[in-house]
Formats: C-alpha cells, sequence, structure tokens
C-alpha cells in the first residue's frame, strides 16, 4: 500500500521496490533493549516466560494442567486481579504497591499468583479473570485450536484428501481475500520425483535421455 501511494502521490506514476527482512522486523520489535545497552550497558538475558521489569505478567498453570497468560502489570488492572483472588491487600503491599516494586518483586508475586491459579480450572480462571477486567488468555495446544469456532468459522482448518493418508486436516489460507480468495487444491505429489518428466521436459526443455541420465548420476 505505501509502495502504491507513492506511486500515486509523489512517485509520478513510478512504483518503489518494497525491501522487507524478517530479521529486521523481529529487530523493531525489541522494545527498549537497544537503548538499554547503549546507554546503560544492560545486556538483556534470557527471562523465560515473563517479561524483565513487568509484573504480573506470566503464564500460570491451572489445576487441569493448562497454562494461562495473565497480564495485569499496570495499577489499576493489578488491582483488579487482587480482588479477582480474593487478596485485595496486595494491592496495598509495600513488595507490590507500584509498577517499579512489582518489577523487583516479580519471583516472589508470580509464586503467589501461580499458588492461586493452580486452584482453578482453565474454564473457572478464565471466567474470573473476565469477570474482573483483567487481560489473560488461554495458551492453545493444537486439540484447541482444531476444536476453537473461530478457527472453524475463518475456514483455517481446512479438510482435504490426500492419496497416501485419507481425509485430513491442513492450514487455511491468510490473509483472506474478498476478491480472489485462495484455497489449497492439492496437498502435493504422493511420492518424490513425481512430476520429474513435465518439470525437467515439458518446462526446462530436458529431453527423456536426458532426465534418465540425471537420475541414474543421483541428481534426481
Amino acid at each position: 500500500m505505501m509502495a502504491l501511494y507513492w506511486r500515486d502521490a509523489g512517485g509520478g506514476g513510478k512504483g518503489q521496490v518494497i525491501d522487507a527482512s524478517i530479521v529486521e522486523s523481529c529487530f523493531s520489535m525489541l522494545e527498549s533493549t537497544l537503548p538499554e545497552f547503549d546507554k546503560c550497558g544492560v545486556v538483556r538475558k534470557p527471562s523465560g516466560t515473563g517479561l524483565a521489569n513487568v509484573a504480573p505478567s506470566n503464564i500460570y498453570e491451572t489445576s487441569d494442567g493448562a497454562y494461562m497468560v495473565i497480564a495485569a502489570n499496570i495499577d489499576p488492572m493489578f488491582r483488579r486481579l487482587c480482588q479477582a483472588m480474593g487478596q485485595p491487600g496486595l494491592a496495598e503491599d509495600p513488595r507490590f504497591v507500584s509498577h517499579v516494586a512489582r518489577g523487583h518483586n516479580m519471583a516472589t508475586l508470580d509464586d503467589i499468583i501461580g499458588e492461586w491459579t493452580r486452584t482453578l480450572s482453565k474454564e473457572e480462571l478464565f471466567s474470573v479473570l473476565d469477570a474482573n477486567g483483567v487481560v489473560c488468555g488461554p495458551i492453545y495446544s493444537i486439540a484447541d485450536i482444531a476444536a476453537d469456532p473461530h478457527f472453524q468459522a475463518r475456514d483455517m482448518i481446512l479438510r482435504r484428501s490426500d492419496p497416501r493418508f485419507g481425509d485430513m486436516a491442513v492450514p487455511g489460507i491468510a490473509p483472506k481475500l474478498s476478491e480472489t480468495p485462495g484455497d489449497v487444491s492439492w496437498l502435493g505429489a504422493d511420492r518424490p520425483g513425481k512430476d520429474n518428466e513435465e518439470v525437467y521436459g515439458s518446462i526446462l526443455g530436458i529431453d527423456t535421455a536426458g532426465i534418465k541420465l540425471l537420475a541414474d548420476e543421483g541428481v534426481i
């Protein structure tokens, strides 16, 4: 869209190249990691499932072995979490009374929250947190994804037939296009090299003898 805008707005009808790097895209999401290093010499280390000095914002286990993300690091939401836990006094505890204090005591706070979450099932925990306005979300397994009505309604769980494996579920197409929607028309050849004759012969122009020579030499 940026390239098209440039063409129409200032490029005189000429487009531009979009140079996109996966590494650079990830690098731009590192928050304050670079300024911390440049100005303070801080080199962040692996911090597990939490965020350094941001608490509570972690993954917590439930009584039925599931996991729930709880992100309640801002003061008003932390107070709501304490209310949901039945421990409103935690919000006034000097160790947890502010964002900075919670960051310094995040391991202790995670232990307290984890002890509580392990008394509730995934459904019970979500219900309590949602009712109290606490940001949370379950960690999905692939079984959860396959059963989720949202994924099904968005046609992200497709069923297709494979010559070897029969009927099977495969991921749907993203993004969704209104006028030219994509589809999965086939799941690939049923054996390696099945399309060699078409690819090397019809497309690349190699004759039958040449294809046989490549096969005999182990090239294809």
